[in-house]
């Protein structure tokens, strides 16, 4: 807010006038942001003064609530019958969402990953450490980095070192068999292989071994992937219930 007729101190860091008037201002600017930010979670935009307030208004409260039951409606709802019992879940629309997601499934199809997840965080770097199916104590066991993305590009802002699976929701357009994936830390690439399996496709990143893009590491460097939409289409007792 600017004004000519308000007079700054000396030091410009405030105003120098009656504190009445000052705190009259400070309420018509608090106004006026409020009704922005209602506009912009609406929207799904960050709250404009996010920086300065971490509670969040009652207008904006009920702001966030109607934009979140609007997308629900618009979501694809998927639903897995689990014994006498129906449990739904959404598309996710974020990261966050696709763990969710995986970590819900895990629990229903824990025989589709060949992994158990043993600790996520999001705060730096790679967000689950996993290790692969045993019965031997977790401090005997070899520890690998899980990768969620809600979309799986050609870009990636991790490293390769020590990841061994990826869970996304899907790929991006680009994204096609032979299609290099680079990593935006290190160097080295990976090459995106697609193979047909009992009727459905797996994915992995390889290891290029040399200039040639036909020179792909053994499978022992191998991430692989799991492409959650596509595994949606082929588990036992689930329906795909489209938006209303």
């Amino acid at each position: 807010m600017n004004c000519q007729q308000l007079k700054l101190t000396a030091n410009r860091g405030s105003i120098a006038t009656d504190p009445a008037i000052e705190e009259q201002l400070q309420e018509a600017v608090t106004e006026i942001l409020d009704k922005i930010n209602v506009q912009m979670v609406k929207k799904g935009l960050y709250d404009v003064q996010q920086w300065a307030n971490e509670e969040k208004s009652q207008a904006t409260e009920a702001a966030e609530f109607g934009r979140r039951k609007d997308s629900i409606a618009r979501r694809v709802q998927y639903h897995c019958q689990v014994g006498d019992r129906s449990i739904i879940l959404l598309e996710p629309e974020s990261e966050s969402e696709v763990f969710g997601f995986f970590t819900t499934l895990l629990a229903i199809y824990d025989e589709e990953f060949p992994f158990e997840a043993l600790d996520y965080n999001t705060r730096q770097g790679i967000d689950i450490i996993a290790r692969n199916k045993s019965t031997n104590p977790i401090a005997d066991c070899e520890y690998w980095y899980v990768e969620l993305k809600k979309y799986l590009g050609k870009n990636f802002n991790h490293s390769f070192e020590n990841l061994r699976w990826i869970v996304c929701w899907d790929f991006d357009d680009d994204l096609k068999h032979d299609t290099e994936v680079t990593s935006s830390i290190e160097e080295g690439k990976r090459v995106l292989q697609i193979e047909r399996h009992n009727d459905y496709n797996e994915y992995y990143l390889r290891r290029v071994t040399s200039g040639s893009r036909k020179a792909i590491a053994d499978a022992g460097t191998r991430i692989s992937i799991v492409r959650l939409k596509e595994l949606m289409t082929r588990l036992p007792n689930v329906k795909r219930v489209e938006p209303y």
